[in-house]
Protein backbone atom coordinates (compact mmCIF):
# COMPACT_ATOMS: atom_id res chain seq x y z
CA UNK A 1 0.00 0.00 0.00
CA UNK A 2 1.26 3.58 -0.95
CA UNK A 3 0.88 6.30 1.41
CA UNK A 4 1.17 10.06 1.38
CA UNK A 5 2.01 12.17 4.53
CA UNK A 6 1.07 15.63 4.84
CA UNK A 7 3.59 17.55 7.05
CA UNK A 8 2.74 20.86 8.29
CA UNK A 9 6.19 22.25 9.17
CA UNK A 10 5.33 24.65 11.78
CA UNK A 11 4.11 21.15 13.86
CA UNK A 12 6.32 18.99 12.80
CA UNK A 13 9.26 21.53 13.12
CA UNK A 14 11.40 19.75 10.10
CA UNK A 15 11.38 20.13 6.60
CA UNK A 16 12.75 16.39 5.95
CA UNK A 17 12.32 12.83 6.84
CA UNK A 18 14.31 9.63 6.37
CA UNK A 19 12.95 8.49 3.08
CA UNK A 20 10.26 5.03 3.41
CA UNK A 21 9.93 2.76 0.20
CA UNK A 22 6.26 3.70 -0.78
CA UNK A 23 5.71 6.75 0.80
CA UNK A 24 5.51 9.84 -0.48
CA UNK A 25 6.12 13.20 1.80
CA UNK A 26 4.40 16.21 1.13
CA UNK A 27 5.73 19.50 3.67
CA UNK A 28 3.63 22.60 3.97
CA UNK A 29 3.02 25.78 5.94
CA UNK A 30 0.08 27.59 6.99
CA UNK A 31 1.19 29.64 9.60
CA UNK A 32 1.39 33.41 9.36
CA UNK A 33 0.61 32.36 5.72
CA UNK A 34 -2.34 34.49 4.55
CA UNK A 35 -3.88 32.15 2.00
CA UNK A 36 -3.12 29.20 4.06
CA UNK A 37 -6.95 27.79 3.51
CA UNK A 38 -6.03 27.74 -0.86
CA UNK A 39 -2.59 26.24 0.35
CA UNK A 40 -4.37 23.40 1.94
CA UNK A 41 -7.19 23.19 -0.50
CA UNK A 42 -4.41 22.42 -3.03
CA UNK A 43 -2.99 19.23 -1.39
CA UNK A 44 -5.32 17.24 -2.40
CA UNK A 45 -3.97 17.32 -5.84
CA UNK A 46 -0.53 15.62 -4.24
CA UNK A 47 -2.59 12.63 -2.75
CA UNK A 48 -1.43 9.58 -4.25
CA UNK A 49 -2.57 6.19 -1.93
CA UNK A 50 -3.54 6.80 1.55
CA UNK A 51 -3.08 10.27 3.35
CA UNK A 52 -1.49 10.72 6.70
CA UNK A 53 -2.41 14.17 7.96
CA UNK A 54 0.16 15.90 10.59
CA UNK A 55 -0.93 19.34 11.21
CA UNK A 56 -2.36 22.33 13.52
CA UNK A 57 -5.69 22.21 15.59
CA UNK A 58 -6.62 24.73 12.84
CA UNK A 59 -5.81 23.39 9.63
CA UNK A 60 -7.91 19.75 10.97
CA UNK A 61 -11.16 21.79 11.48
CA UNK A 62 -10.58 23.27 8.42
CA UNK A 63 -9.91 19.63 6.46
CA UNK A 64 -12.70 17.69 8.86
CA UNK A 65 -15.19 20.62 7.51
CA UNK A 66 -13.76 21.30 3.74
CA UNK A 67 -11.34 19.02 2.37
CA UNK A 68 -12.74 15.02 2.57
CA UNK A 69 -9.96 13.54 0.60
CA UNK A 70 -7.76 14.17 3.01
CA UNK A 71 -9.91 13.83 6.28
CA UNK A 72 -9.47 9.98 6.25
CA UNK A 73 -6.13 10.71 6.79
CA UNK A 74 -6.37 12.66 9.82
CA UNK A 75 -5.74 10.42 13.24
CA UNK A 76 -7.91 12.32 15.98
CA UNK A 77 -9.54 9.47 17.81
CA UNK A 78 -10.37 5.78 17.90
CA UNK A 79 -14.23 6.74 17.59
CA UNK A 80 -15.76 6.25 13.71
CA UNK A 81 -16.36 8.35 12.24
CA UNK A 82 -14.11 10.62 14.21
CA UNK A 83 -15.43 13.75 15.89
CA UNK A 84 -15.63 16.96 14.72
CA UNK A 85 -13.05 19.16 16.49
CA UNK A 86 -14.78 21.29 18.92
CA UNK A 87 -17.03 18.02 19.95
CA UNK A 88 -16.36 16.46 23.38
CA UNK A 89 -13.92 13.96 23.28
CA UNK A 90 -11.54 11.70 25.51
CA UNK A 91 -8.70 14.48 25.04
CA UNK A 92 -10.78 17.02 27.05
CA UNK A 93 -9.33 17.41 30.59
CA UNK A 94 -12.32 16.52 32.22
CA UNK A 95 -12.71 13.01 30.16
CA UNK A 96 -9.19 12.22 30.32
CA UNK A 97 -8.75 13.12 34.09
CA UNK A 98 -10.89 10.42 35.21
CA UNK A 99 -9.63 7.58 33.57
CA UNK A 100 -6.29 7.01 35.72
CA UNK A 101 -5.75 7.56 39.43
CA UNK A 102 -5.23 11.34 40.87
CA UNK A 103 -2.04 10.06 41.97
CA UNK A 104 -0.72 9.63 38.65
CA UNK A 105 -2.24 13.12 37.79
CA UNK A 106 0.31 16.23 38.18
CA UNK A 107 -3.01 18.35 38.58
CA UNK A 108 -5.35 17.08 40.76
CA UNK A 109 -6.29 20.00 43.08
CA UNK A 110 -8.54 22.23 40.41
CA UNK A 111 -11.53 24.46 40.55
CA UNK A 112 -13.51 25.05 37.15
CA UNK A 113 -14.32 28.34 35.96
CA UNK A 114 -15.72 30.33 33.47
CA UNK A 115 -13.13 32.32 31.56
CA UNK A 116 -15.03 35.63 32.51
CA UNK A 117 -15.21 35.04 35.81
CA UNK A 118 -11.94 34.78 36.36
CA UNK A 119 -10.90 38.17 37.00
CA UNK A 120 -13.76 38.60 38.90
CA UNK A 121 -13.63 39.45 43.02
CA UNK A 122 -15.29 37.04 44.10
CA UNK A 123 -13.38 33.89 42.31
CA UNK A 124 -11.09 32.40 44.59
CA UNK A 125 -7.87 31.46 43.05
CA UNK A 126 -4.35 30.30 44.30
CA UNK A 127 -1.96 32.93 44.66
CA UNK A 128 0.16 31.27 41.92
CA UNK A 129 -1.90 29.40 39.33
CA UNK A 130 -1.99 27.74 36.23
CA UNK A 131 -5.19 28.12 33.81
CA UNK A 132 -5.54 26.09 30.98
CA UNK A 133 -9.03 25.31 29.05
CA UNK A 134 -10.66 21.99 29.55
CA UNK A 135 -11.36 21.70 25.68
CA UNK A 136 -8.54 19.62 23.89
CA UNK A 137 -9.07 21.84 20.98
CA UNK A 138 -6.86 24.50 22.82
CA UNK A 139 -8.97 27.89 22.37
CA UNK A 140 -6.26 29.75 24.49
CA UNK A 141 -2.34 27.91 25.56
CA UNK A 142 -2.54 27.67 29.24
CA UNK A 143 -0.55 29.43 31.31
CA UNK A 144 0.92 30.19 34.46
CA UNK A 145 0.62 33.96 36.44
CA UNK A 146 0.40 35.18 40.04
CA UNK A 147 -3.66 35.99 40.87
CA UNK A 148 -3.13 39.74 40.56
CA UNK A 149 -2.00 39.25 36.77
CA UNK A 150 -5.29 37.80 36.08
CA UNK A 151 -7.61 40.26 34.28
CA UNK A 152 -4.44 41.20 32.39
CA UNK A 153 -3.95 38.30 31.30
CA UNK A 154 -7.42 37.53 30.40
CA UNK A 155 -7.82 40.40 28.70
CA UNK A 156 -5.01 39.90 26.70
CA UNK A 157 -6.19 36.49 25.27
CA UNK A 158 -9.91 38.33 25.19
CA UNK A 159 -7.90 40.76 21.99
CA UNK A 160 -5.33 38.39 20.58
CA UNK A 161 -7.04 34.63 20.69
CA UNK A 162 -10.62 36.28 20.68
CA UNK A 163 -11.76 33.26 23.66
CA UNK A 164 -15.11 33.44 25.17
CA UNK A 165 -16.19 34.28 28.21
CA UNK A 166 -17.86 31.30 28.70
CA UNK A 167 -15.38 29.34 27.80
CA UNK A 168 -15.21 26.96 30.33
CA UNK A 169 -11.56 26.44 31.98
CA UNK A 170 -9.59 24.46 35.21
CA UNK A 171 -7.17 25.87 37.45
CA UNK A 172 -4.56 24.19 39.23
CA UNK A 173 -2.04 25.91 41.94
CA UNK A 174 1.18 26.02 39.74
CA UNK A 175 3.78 23.41 40.37
CA UNK A 176 7.45 23.00 40.14
CA UNK A 177 8.14 20.90 36.86
CA UNK A 178 12.08 19.90 36.40
CA UNK A 179 11.31 18.12 32.85
CA UNK A 180 8.70 17.56 30.55
CA UNK A 181 8.35 14.26 27.94
CA UNK A 182 5.99 13.56 25.39
CA UNK A 183 5.20 9.76 24.05
CA UNK A 184 3.66 8.81 20.89
CA UNK A 185 1.20 5.74 21.78
CA UNK A 186 0.14 3.73 18.78
CA UNK A 187 -1.88 0.64 19.06
CA UNK A 188 -1.34 0.89 22.95
CA UNK A 189 2.54 1.07 23.03
CA UNK A 190 5.12 3.28 22.91
CA UNK A 191 6.58 4.27 19.75
CA UNK A 192 8.77 7.37 20.08
CA UNK A 193 9.46 10.11 22.69
CA UNK A 194 11.29 13.60 23.06
CA UNK A 195 12.07 16.16 26.14
CA UNK A 196 10.64 19.22 25.23
CA UNK A 197 10.72 22.45 26.38
CA UNK A 198 10.50 26.48 25.72
CA UNK A 199 13.77 27.73 26.33
CA UNK A 200 15.35 28.31 23.09
CA UNK A 201 18.75 26.51 24.25
CA UNK A 202 16.80 23.01 25.46
CA UNK A 203 18.65 20.15 24.36
CA UNK A 204 16.01 17.42 23.19
CA UNK A 205 16.91 13.77 24.73
CA UNK A 206 15.30 10.45 24.84
CA UNK A 207 13.74 10.36 28.36
CA UNK A 208 15.05 8.25 30.52
CA UNK A 209 13.82 4.92 31.39
CA UNK A 210 12.14 5.47 34.84
CA UNK A 211 9.63 7.85 32.26
CA UNK A 212 9.16 5.01 30.46
CA UNK A 213 7.64 2.68 33.41
CA UNK A 214 5.86 5.14 34.36
CA UNK A 215 3.91 5.94 30.68
CA UNK A 216 3.50 1.83 30.34
CA UNK A 217 1.80 2.15 33.70
CA UNK A 218 -0.40 4.43 32.38
CA UNK A 219 -1.16 2.81 29.13
CA UNK A 220 -3.53 0.17 30.04
CA UNK A 221 -6.03 2.64 31.81
CA UNK A 222 -6.80 3.93 28.39
CA UNK A 223 -6.25 1.10 26.33
CA UNK A 224 -8.96 -0.25 28.80
CA UNK A 225 -11.81 2.24 27.56
CA UNK A 226 -10.52 1.53 23.55
CA UNK A 227 -8.03 4.27 23.21
CA UNK A 228 -4.85 3.18 22.05
CA UNK A 229 -3.55 5.92 19.45
CA UNK A 230 -2.76 9.43 21.47
CA UNK A 231 -0.10 11.23 22.46
CA UNK A 232 0.62 11.58 26.03
CA UNK A 233 2.65 14.06 28.26
CA UNK A 234 4.43 13.59 31.19
CA UNK A 235 6.10 15.83 33.69
CA UNK A 236 9.34 15.04 35.96
CA UNK A 237 8.66 16.41 39.22
CA UNK A 238 10.37 16.09 43.26
CA UNK A 239 6.90 13.70 43.52
CA UNK A 240 7.85 11.69 40.50
CA UNK A 241 6.52 11.58 37.24
CA UNK A 242 3.06 12.64 36.75
CA UNK A 243 0.80 12.90 33.83
CA UNK A 244 0.48 16.29 31.95
CA UNK A 245 -2.58 15.82 29.14
CA UNK A 246 -3.10 13.07 26.40
CA UNK A 247 -3.40 15.16 23.03
CA UNK A 248 -4.33 13.34 19.10
CA UNK A 249 -2.24 11.95 17.28
CA UNK A 250 -2.45 14.24 13.94
CA UNK A 251 -2.57 17.52 15.90
CA UNK A 252 0.51 17.42 18.53
CA UNK A 253 3.82 18.82 17.74
CA UNK A 254 6.73 16.72 17.06
CA UNK A 255 10.12 17.33 18.96
CA UNK A 256 13.26 16.98 18.19
CA UNK A 257 14.70 13.12 20.10
CA UNK A 258 11.82 11.08 18.31
CA UNK A 259 11.68 9.01 15.82
CA UNK A 260 9.50 10.20 13.13
CA UNK A 261 10.16 7.43 10.63
CA UNK A 262 9.20 4.71 13.40
CA UNK A 263 6.00 6.88 14.02
CA UNK A 264 5.39 6.58 10.69
CA UNK A 265 5.73 3.46 9.95
CA UNK A 266 4.00 2.07 13.11
CA UNK A 267 0.88 4.69 12.16
CA UNK A 268 0.92 2.80 8.83
CA UNK A 269 -0.39 -0.60 10.27
CA UNK A 270 -3.27 0.99 11.52
CA UNK A 271 -4.46 1.60 7.94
Amino acid sequence: MNFTIFLQEEVAKIDNIEPIEGIKYVFFKARGVKNWREVVDDLVWEVSGTPIVFCSIQVAKYIQRFVPKLASGLLISNQSPEPQIGMPTIFDWNQYSMVVPSDMLLNKDFSIHRFGDLEKPWTELPKEIFIRPISAWKPFAGFSCPREFVKSETNALYQLEHVLSHEMVVVFPKQDIMNEYRYWIVDSKITTSSSYGWEEDHEFKIPPTETDNFVKNVIPYFDNIGVTDFVLDVAETENGFKLLEINALSTSGWYGAMNARQLITDIMKLF
